[in-house]
């Protein structure tokens, strides 16, 4: 196994844990994450909106950002989620595209449920795709689906000690 495979199967094992990805990686960080939202006119996952069992009176919203650490791309992410789902006081925090999704929520209002983890062939700039379903931790309704696109330096930075 090369040290890149075995920083991937890490990076992998840590998010199976069920954490916000967005905890997890500002756990290795020494700065804080930072995120630039990108445009999300064409939310490019729609086959996957039906797996949060909305109502027809449900509305969906949809980011697309890119979140950094220790001045490294992370991870690229698109997040489709109810809205009418979360508290307002939630509601509020997402109107701020530089806060992480993850973080918005908070530790304990939501557990990931893995869908499908890939690990790509190549060692840049992609190395892992997760889909993942966040369901309320109060109830276990659903209310997200995100695809994150992992890089290297991901990996890298889950590899070494954590913070905490």
């Amino acid at each position: 196994m090369t040290s890149c495979q075995s920083k991937t199967e890490r990076l992998e094992r840590l998010l199976s844990t069920g954490r916000s990805a967005t905890a997890l990686l500002q756990d290795f960080c020494v700065t804080p994450l930072r995120v630039e939202h990108i445009s999300c006119d064409n939310f490019p996952y729609k086959n996957k909106l039906p797996l949060l069992e909305a109502s027809p009176l449900d509305t969906f919203s949809f980011r697309h950002i890119r979140l950094y650490g220790d001045n490294s791309l992370l991870m690229e992410a698109w997040n489709a989620f109810i809205p009418s789902r979360l508290p307002p006081s939630i509601q509020e925090k997402l109107t701020d595209r530089t806060i992480p999704f993850g973080a918005a929520l908070g530790e304990g209002f939501f557990s990931r449920h893995i869908l499908e983890s890939t690990k790509s062939a190549s060692s840049e700039p992609c190395i892992l795709v997760h889909q993942a379903l966040l369901r309320r931790c109060n109830d276990g309704k659903n209310l997200a689906f995100v695809c994150e696109y992992y890089t290297q330096h991901a990996a890298n930075l889950c590899y070494g000690p954590s913070r905490t």
